[in-house]
């Protein structure tokens, strides 16, 4: 990547969080915060972004990577991100104005908690952008309209309740809307991202519905900033005895000041948009490639190009309902006489079974409640799984990709220790016997250094028809497990 296309991304990526912070700045009409306090704040607030990763990082075990039910994008939305992020805000804004002498009026609690969370903002902002090299700009677009702005709409909330409660103009024990006022509000925002993932079918409805929240917390923003405004203005009054406040206003004395100040930040953000505008000109004209002493070739980036299998849609829960007793049966009867008890007891065991590790046509996760061990006759199987799904995707000239196995055989340690943290998990388990394993339907692997790139919802319905065909034949037995995110498979044959 070249310096200038990293300037250009840099530069999308803070610009949204700088204006607003300049709009809330200039929101202040009677004692402006000092400009290192703002810097401050808005240190305060990449801090913020990096404890809420840290706090994310904790919960992912308990948070769907690709929710699959609405349920599952409400948790996701509120556990997995408006929770942590709205707390580690929080902590940082508590922080900042613990024993703060320029706090000293209702609607600073607003304008540190916008530095915060702008700060925070611009943070997630360049992960993103950076994350995502080949669509940085429509992303960049993206958030700029909806991510950025959220963040501010949830840092004025969380720093007018804050106001109000530190200086008494609500009751102490309402304390609890600092925090949750902006959760509910974050969690909303994002579980109808979320939700729109889960079934695209209604992704336009909750795109309206999108809409529709932004409109209402842009409103209900300024109708907050107003009301601190005129309580800072009603104190001012009453501090300089029923004078004027124009007449004592400790900042911008002379109209032609205001005017003068408005007009070099007007500037300064012009500048800004000019020089961004022209970095993503350059970025966009330029060939992208290195340039040193020596020729080398030019490397051409190009844009990512979706492909899609042509296969008829399927009814999982329909077609792969195959219950566990049933398929303990054929566990029972295919797999090992005698499950080990121990992993230390499955190692002795390499006659009767057969290790399974990650090769060209599927990947075996970091197991942490089974070993890559199957009886012979379902590794088999679930070699020929993956030459059919290989065979399948090469067939439509689509990209290779290989899909995860996230469990195979579980010893009775292994399942003891599972059923702490999974009521759903039995003690007579199909993975005891060697004969069963899971392929993960939302995770895949993608093999082909293109361009080209297929869905999850795309490649899971290429995997289904594996198993789909399998299964008619009689091999296997499938059960779709939702909770799980997974396709639970055990070999009859």
């Amino acid at each position: 990547m070249s310096l200038t296309a990293s300037y250009s991304i840099f530069f999308a990526a803070i610009l949204p969080a700088f204006l607003l912070v300049a709009y809330i700045y200039y929101k202040d009409k009677y004692q402006r915060e000092p400009i290192s306090q703002i810097l401050k704040g808005v240190a305060y607030g990449v801090i913020s972004a990096v404890i809420a990763l840290l706090l994310e990082t904790w919960l992912s075990p308990i948070v769907p990577d690709q929710p699959v039910t609405w349920l599952g994008a409400i948790w996701k939305g509120f556990v997995g991100a408006a929770i942590p992020e709205e707390l580690a805000k929080l902590i940082m804004l508590i922080a900042l104005l613990r024993n703060n002498k320029y706090f000293d009026e209702r609607f600073d609690g607003i304008v540190y908690a916008v530095c915060i969370g702008m700060g925070f903002a611009a943070t997630e902002n360049i992960i993103y952008l950076f994350g995502n090299l080949g669509t940085w700009q429509s992303v960049a677009v993206g958030r700029a309209f909806f991510a950025v702005p959220g963040h501010f709409f949830f840092a004025v909330a969380m720093g007018y309740f804050y106001s109000l409660l530190y200086f008494r103009d609500i009751n102490i024990r309402y304390a609890s809307q600092v925090l949750l006022i902006p959760v509910m509000l974050h969690g909303v925002y994002d579980s109808l991202l979320f939700m729109a993932q889960t079934d695209t079918m209604w992704a336009g409805m909750l795109l309206i519905v999108f809409y529709y929240f932004c409109i209402k917390a842009a409103r209900r923003g300024m109708s907050r900033i107003k009301e601190h405004l005129e309580r800072d203005k009603q104190s001012m009054v009453e501090t300089y005895h029923g004078h004027e406040v124009e007449d004592v206003e400790p900042i911008d004395e002379t109209p032609a000041k205001r005017s003068s100040i408005r007009k070099i930040a007007l500037w300064a953000i012009v500048a800004l948009f000019i020089y961004a505008v022209v970095c993503v000109v350059v970025h966009l004209t330029s060939s992208d490639e290195t340039v040193e002493e020596q020729d080398e070739e030019e490397i051409v980036v190009e844009a990512p190009v979706m492909v899609k299998y042509p296969g008829r849609s399927i009814d999982y829960s329909k077609k792969f309902r195959d219950n566990n007793p049933t398929q303990l049966q054929a566990a029972r009867a295919v797999g090992l006489t005698n499950p080990p008890a121990t992993r230390a007891q499955a190692a002795t065991m390499l006659q009767t079974l057969r290790k399974v590790e990650t090769n060209a046509n599927y990947v075996v996760d970091s197991l942490t409640h089974s070993v890559p061990y199957l009886v012979p006759v379902a590794a088999r199987r679930l070699d020929s799984i993956g030459v059919e799904f290989a065979d399948i995707l090469q067939r439509n000239n689509l990209p290779h990709y290989r899909f995860i196995v996230t469990s195979v055989l579980r010893t009775q340690e292994d399942i003891t220790s599972l059923q702490r943290t999974n009521s759903n998990s039995t003690k007579n388990s199909c993975h005891n016997y060697g004969t069963t394993f899971d392929l993960a339907y939302f995770r895949y692997d993608k093999v082909t250094p293109t361009n080209e790139y297929m869905t999850e919802d795309n490649l899971k319905l290429v995997l289904a028809q594996v198993l789909l065909n399998q299964q008619r034949a009689g091999k296997i037995y499938v059960k779709y497990e939702k909770k799980q995110s997974c396709f639970h498979v055990t070999v009859r044959r």
